[in-house]
Order: structure tokens, then sequence, then C-alpha cells
């Protein structure tokens, strides 16, 4: 585990990677291209530009062989996290503790309200039994794993975050980075707002011990962002499913060696690749994890309670739990 005071050394330059390391040219003015060794600088790629070599003495101070993990792909590793902390969050669900009795029947404001039953132990008893009356089987599942993956945005995604913030950034051993779109990751974070959901997208549960509990609020949401060194952001949603969004990735290949179990083949995530302007959400402010100082102190000490063999997971259950 690193020092406190070598945090900044081990983070990727906070300016946008826009022009060269050493004559400073644009790249409206030359071809930038990054130092191949560490990818985090980038100079002037010319054959005739003596740029990276002039540079070298200096540079060679904090250049080191940095594997970037490619979001396109990485973001599978998140989704998995997003949905084992979803499985960890929903286990209080109400409606997960209580029989369906009745729905969904529609209030005036458009939203399905759903009536709980009496108590119900998943262990000793079935999801068709959960229902009863629901008008079919793929109605019933459909509507148990709404509710299986609507945990609290900011626990699952902050949970997330620090999980990288610390296997790939705080780590002794630092070689790690992520990559969006060729360039490195700058920064990335939690972003806050909403999400465009409509009334008769959302949940609402009416109990006799808590009538009209909404679990999810799509007008208080948030999703991640990750910023590369050409500006470009990219955003990642897990807690989408419960507000009807049906969009899935694919587990095949990345679930090995997961501590909570075996993740289905395919899990509830909206992955956007290139998400600058926030098109998809209406967006209030963000939170960068990678260079909050209390981030990295939290992440720092998450670091000591993992087991090597299972490190991911354990670390974002941790880090909820250091959060609260």
């Amino acid at each position: 585990m690193i020092n406190s005071e070598d945090i900044v050394d081990r983070l990727p330059p906070s300016n946008p990677l826009a022009r060269c390391n050493y004559c400073h040219k644009s790249r409206t003015e030359t071809e930038l291209a990054l130092c191949p060794t560490c990818t985090q600088q980038v100079y002037c790629a010319s054959v005739d530009a003596p740029c990276r070599t002039n540079d070298a003495q200096s540079h060679k101070q904090t250049c080191r062989p940095i594997q970037r993990l490619d979001l396109h792909t990485f973001h599978v590793v998140l989704a998995i996290l997003g949905a084992l902390g979803n499985r960890e969050s929903t286990k209080m669900h109400p409606a997960l503790r209580n029989m369906i009795a009745e729905g969904p029947t529609i209030d005036p404001n458009g939203v399905p309200v759903i009536k709980l039953g009496a108590p119900w132990n998943l262990s000793l008893e079935t999801v068709d039994q959960w229902f009863p009356h629901a008008p079919s089987r793929a109605a019933r599942l459909r509507l148990w794993r709404r509710i299986a993956f609507s945990g609290p945005s900011l626990h699952t995604h902050i949970s997330a975050a620090l999980a990288v913030l610390a296997e790939l950034y705080m780590k002794t051993q630092f070689g790690y980075g992520l990559q969006l779109a060729g360039m490195p990751v700058l920064d990335f974070g939690v972003a806050f707002g909403a999400a465009p959901v409509l009334a008769s997208d959302s949940l609402c549960f009416d109990g006799e011990s808590k009538p009209n509990l909404v679990f999810q609020n799509p007008s208080v949401h948030c999703w991640l962002w990750f910023k590369n060194g050409l500006g470009q952001v990219a955003t990642f949603d897990a807690c989408m499913f419960g507000f009807n969004c049906s969009a899935l990735v694919s587990t095949t290949g990345f679930s090995t060696g997961t501590v909570a179990g075996t993740v289905p083949s395919h899990i509830p995530a909206v992955w956007r690749e290139d998400d600058a302007d926030y098109r998809f959400y209406i967006h209030r402010h963000s939170l960068s994890v990678l260079r909050a100082s209390r981030m990295q102190r939290v992440a720092r000490r998450l670091i000591g309670c993992i087991d090597a063999g299972n490190s991911g997971v354990k670390l974002m259950y941790r880090s909820r739990c250091s959060m609260r």
C-alpha cells in the first residue's frame, strides 16, 4: 500500500492531453502520440520532431510501464460489481421480505403500486409462492428481477468506483490504468442528477408498516462517469433495471472467481461510451472519486482488509460499509 504523499505521483495527469509535453504544440498544429511506456504524456509524432528524446531526462522521473484496461470491455466488471452490490442492498427490500398480495395497480399519478402481504422467507419458499396471483410466471420473474436489481444508486456506484480506485491506483505494485477510446482515463467519479424515467416505469410499494414506499427515486439518481485525455466522457449505470430499462451486458468470460456465487450470464447495465453532454441524464453535479482526498483515504484503508484471491468483490462490500 502506498503512502498518502505518493498518491499524487501515481495518478494520471489532471490536464487534457492536448499539447506536446515538450514543445507545447496543440493537436491542431501537429499530430501527437502517447508515450508508449506510461501512456500518460503526449509528444509530437513526426519522426523529425525530437520532443520525446529531448524530454526523456525529465519525463523518466515519473514514467513507468502501465497496462491499460479498456473500458469498452472493462465496464462488464463494473456491471458485475454493480449486480453484486444490488443483490446485497435489496436483501432488506420490503417487497422481498413480504408476499405480493396485489398488483401492480396504477395510482392517480400513473405510478404502478404493489400491495405487500404476509411476511416472506425466500430461503424456505419458492418465487412462485411469493406472487401467487401474477398473470404468468414470466411476469412474476420479471417483477422479481426488477426489485432485486433496484438497489440504492449512490452506494452501488460509489462502492464500485472505490474498488477500481483501490485495485488499480492505490496498490504498491502500480501498473494498471483505465483507457477510453484509445486514450488514458484522467478522471472518474460519481455524477448526481435525474434519470429520464416515466411514471409508468417506476414502482411504489404499499405495506401495512410502510405505505407508499418508493425504493428508487429517478429524480435523485447517481451514475459513474469516466473522462479520457481528449475530454471524451463515458457513463455507466447499474441501477436502471428497476426503472424498466432492459439494457443488459454479457458476463461470459468475466465472472470466474467471484465470491458471491455465480453471477447470471447477462446482467443489467447501461454503458454509454460517448456521453459528454449527458444527453441521457439530467446532470446536476459530479464528484471525482479518483482525485478526492477523502476517497483516496478510504481506498487505502480498504486495501489491507482484502484477501488476495477475492479482492475486487470483497473490497466492494467493505467500501459500502466504510461510506455509511
